[in-house]
């Protein structure tokens, strides 16, 4: 069975190496920052022309490297002040995904972050506090590129909202929370019948609410029917086509969460955001880029807030997601960049 249906984006790579990962990810965005090597990757997996593809490469190019400087200084700075660096380095790298796609004009007008934040004391700890997300700016014309919606009114978004979607930090919040992360494990699984397929759709997860917003991420299937004592659903059957093609029209990738490992065989692996309250569908690197801006701003303008995070149970997450999610929004953002999932493992 093909693996891909599980992915956002087709396999590409899965490179084995020894070396320093972090190293390793930044010598391969290092690559679009090479004109010849960018426009091949913008005509061959984005569709632009040649002439498009010439005229674009300026642009994005620039946004590329300014991002990698501050990935260099996001690993090398002090705790406190990293996140600064972190989230600069992932805003330039949407501004860039944004210039390959269909919306690049409106970029001009929507420079500005797009999301704001405003110290209040009355939120205690840091998943009380919250950002507020705009109809205008980078942030939500970069939701707009990768989902196709528009964000029609600001949103107020509760750090509690993000930080469980957060996979990859998903062991440093259980620690200091208790809690499991907002995320789903489900198994894709094709069924034979006569002259018909059934799709089939498990979770591991027993309290995920109601049939509609468990299978999210596959709108086309959403009158799946639960199977009795068990966390399978069942789709309706696909009668023409080829099935696995047929079956990917049906569902929003960018909802998929980007794979540890790869998985082969005829149940296939995947993982989806879990429902939110933010009203959005919210892709995962957006999710790090909400931790990200808000810990920036917390940075720059309330150390006394850094001192107290410092103190508290929280701090380790924000220091592993220095590590962690930036590593993990790099490789998120080649997977973009060439329309292919990239994995990037030990031996």
């Amino acid at each position: 069975m093909n693996p891909n249906l599980a992915l956002r984006f087709p396999l590409e790579k899965v490179i084995y190496s020894n070396l320093d990962h972090k190293t390793d990810i930044r010598n391969f965005i290092s690559y679009l920052c090479a004109r010849d090597y960018l426009q091949d990757i913008l005509i061959q997996h984005h569709g632009l022309t040649k002439a498009d593809a010439v005229a674009r490469t300026p642009k994005i190019i620039p946004h590329i490297r300014i991002a990698l400087e501050y990935v260099d200084l996001a690993w090398q700075s002090p705790e406190e002040i990293a996140p600064v660096a972190c989230y600069y380095a992932i805003l330039n790298l949407f501004k860039s995904i944004i210039l390959m796609g269909p919306l690049h004009a409106e970029l001009a007008n929507n420079m500005w972050h797009g999301a704001s934040y405003k110290h209040d004391n009355s939120r205690k700890t840091l998943l009380t506090d919250e950002l507020t997300l705009h109809c205008k700016g980078a942030l939500p014309l970069y939701y707009k590129h990768i989902t196709g919606s528009s964000i029609a009114k600001k949103k107020i978004i509760k750090l509690s909202q993000v930080y469980p979607h957060v996979r990859i930090i998903a062991a440093e919040l259980a620690l200091a929370t208790g809690a499991d992360g907002s995320f789903l494990n489900f198994e894709l699984e094709f069924l034979p019948g006569n002259k018909q397929t059934i799709p089939c759709v498990r979770f591991d997860r027993r309290e995920m609410g109601t049939i509609s917003r468990k299978l999210a991420a596959f709108p086309h299937y959403k009158h799946f029917t639960k199977e009795k004592n068990s966390v399978r659903f069942t789709g309706p059957p696909i009668v023409s086509g080829n099935v696995q093609d047929e079956f990917r029209k049906g569902i929003k990738p960018f909802l998929f969460f980007h794979p540890n490992k790869p998985k082969h065989g005829r149940t296939l692996t995947g993982i989806i955001a879990h429902p939110n309250r933010i009203g959005m569908e919210v892709p995962e690197e957006l999710y790090i880029a909400f931790l990200f801006f808000h810990m920036s701003n917390v940075s720059r303008y309330n150390p006394e807030g850094i001192l107290k995070l410092k103190e508290s149970k929280f701090w380790p997450v924000i220091v592993a997601a220095r590590r962690h999610a930036l590593f993990h929004a790099l490789v998120i953002y080649w997977s973009i960049a060439h329309q292919r999932t990239l994995m990037i493992m030990n031996p």
